[in-house]
């Protein structure tokens, strides 16, 4: 994956917007679910790529389909597994 610069709230908002309900939140994490995937979002400045990757991974979405540009304006595409559900 590319090398991208996102908040946790960034990471947040863009997971809302596909569908993803926040169920919980602290000062450190919000917890997030759409159907049976949960998904962990720590409150940080900037997503390390191993966090980011794991919140892609837990949430069913692609994080190979990521751009640069499209990163910074926190573009996430669905992976073909989560279109089925």
């Amino acid at each position: 994956m590319a090398a991208v610069r996102l908040s946790g709230e960034a990471c947040v908002l863009r997971l809302t917007e596909l569908g993803f309900r926040v169920t919980n939140r602290t000062l450190c994490l919000t917890t997030l679910k759409k159907g049976e995937r949960l998904v962990i979002v720590p409150d940080v400045e900037t997503v390390d790529p191993d966090m980011l990757e794991a919140i892609l991974r837990s949430a069913g979405l692609d994080g190979s389909v990521f751009d640069g540009a499209g990163a910074r304006r926190g573009s996430i595409a669905p992976s073909s597994e989560s279109r089925d559900g």
